[in-house]
């Protein structure tokens, strides 16, 4: 199952290159590198659910940013989600 931007890209249907850095939910804590592919996969706890915001707060949590597919996300969802994120999370990280 994937997570964070690649999660994003493949379920919005994102027209941006996909990112250099793909989340995967599996066994154990891993990194693995596939010539300019970084793969991350994470146990389970890790697990979010299938909504934008949820892998939004994933990728900014454990991934590089791409700015890219963040933009396309953005796009995407629109500002009104966003704000209610922040406004619901003032303090958070």
């Amino acid at each position: 199952m994937l997570l964070g931007q690649a999660w994003l890209h493949r379920e919005l249907g994102l027209r941006v290159p996909e990112p250099k850095v793909q989340s995967r939910l599996g066994g154990v804590r891993a990194t693995e590198h596939d010539g300019s592919r970084t793969i991350l996969t994470f146990p389970s706890p890790y697990a979010v659910d299938n909504q934008p915001l949820a892998h939004l707060r994933f990728a900014l949590a454990y991934e590089g940013i791409d700015l890219g597919v963040l933009n396309a996300v953005f796009s995407e969802i629109g500002p009104s989600p966003l704000e209610a994120w922040v406004r619901r999370q003032p303090t958070g990280a």
